[in-house]
């Protein structure tokens, strides 16, 4: 009997604080914004990429003229007229190419990752002041980004086109 009534009472606790709390918050105007497609969309994303390539364009041309003097030297052991001294020195030239182009091509990337990343920063408080813009233009209490959702209703206020117009507008 007290298993029963301390059972009731635990569930008449939660009904009612779920009540409290839908009552509390029935005012509340809730967003969502698409934070993927708000950098697809926005100017700023392709600007950066291409201010990227540019600042490690010289480095990934050096990369390709590796890579092509390594083809070369491929085409060249497959030359059977090579005395067996010319072949060990082609083989050991392109080990060392290969050797070469993996340094370079990491040194590559984690300069490009380097310099994304300073751009992205950058992108990142754009996007964010133009969330808190349209949200206070918009009345939106609470923002969330619509990727971390499992359920949006069809009636719910995406802001994510708005936020688009407003960095775009930005640069």
């Amino acid at each position: 009997m007290l298993k029963s009534l301390s059972s009731l009472a635990i569930g008449v606790s939660l009904v009612l604080g779920t009540a409290a709390f839908s009552e509390a918050y029935a005012d509340t105007k809730v967003a969502t914004v698409s934070v993927p497609y708000v950098y697809s969309k926005i100017p700023q994303s392709k600007a950066a990429e291409d201010k990227v390539n540019k600042a490690t364009a010289s480095k990934a041309k050096a990369l390709d003229k590796l890579q092509s003097d390594g083809a070369a030297l491929q085409k060249a052991l497959g030359n059977n007229d090579l005395s067996p001294e010319d072949r060990a020195k082609k083989q050991r030239e392109l080990q060392l190419i290969e050797t070469e182009l993996q340094v370079k091509y990491s040194e590559l990337r984690e300069e490009q990752q380097k310099l994304m990343f300073k751009e992205k920063t950058e992108i990142d408080k754009k996007i964010q002041a133009a969330i808190d813009s349209v949200a206070k233009q918009n009345n939106v209490d609470v923002v969330i980004r619509a990727e971390s959702l499992l359920y949006i209703s069809s009636d719910s206020i995406d802001l994510s086109e708005k936020v688009v117009e407003s960095v775009s507008k930005a640069k």
